[in-house]
This record gives C-alpha cells, sequence and structure tokens, in this order.
C-alpha cells in the first residue's frame, strides 16, 4: 500500500501500567483502490494486532478512518487515559482536515 495517510497515536500511564500505540494508515493499493490498515498493542511488543480493510474509494476510507480514530477519542472513559496524537501525516490540499475526526488534537 502506499499511504497517504498515517496517524500515530500513544496513550501512555506508567502509574496505571498503560503503554498503548495505535496507527492508522490510510492509501491505495497497486490496483489503485484505497486500503485502511490498523495496528494496536502494547508500545514495543512484537504482538500487536492488524486489522486491514479494503475500502475501495477515497470516501469510504476516510469513513474508515474517522470510525477508528473516534474510538480513540473515547479511551479517557474506557481505559483512563487519553491518546495523544505523536505523529499525522496527512494529505496534501485543502482536504486534509477532512480524515480527522471533530475535536481531535491536530498536530
Amino acid at each position: 500500500m502506499q499511504s497517504e495517510l498515517r496517524v500515530r497515536l500513544e496513550a501512555v500511564d506508567a502509574s496505571r501500567n498503560v503503554h498503548r500505540g495505535y496507527l492508522v494508515q490510510a492509501g491505495r493499493d497497486l490496483f489503485g483502490s484505497w486500503t485502511v490498515q490498523v495496528r494496536y498493542g502494547r508500545i514495543g511488543s512484537p504482538h500487536g494486532a492488524v486489522l486491514n480493510v479494503y475500502a475501495g474509494s477515497e470516501e469510504r476510507a476516510r469513513r474508515a478512518v474517522m470510525s477508528a480514530l473516534r474510538k480513540r477519542m473515547s479511551s479517557p472513559k474506557r481505559i483512563g487515559v487519553p491518546y495523544v496524537v505523536v505523529e499525522a501525516v496527512l494529505p496534501p490540499g485543502d482536504g486534509a482536515d477532512a480524515w480527522l475526526p471533530e475535536g481531535m488534537a491536530r498536530p
């Protein structure tokens, strides 16, 4: 996949033993179709999970990315620690903000 978007989040709180990483990538495959890849797990662990989604169109890819990131925004309620954007590579142009959910801190 040729990545056009990459957002990396981390939730870290040593007192709670929380060290979570979350990476969302979206881009086109060899045939020009959009795919979304989500990787998550404990930071530094080789045993994280990977979820690949065939989106087909850019609009579907945006919805998949927004859905994944929106879920991370609810982390303080779920795990007691907020995720922080540590890296964001957004597509060039005016529509870059359309890939991030409302209320998510921009890098």
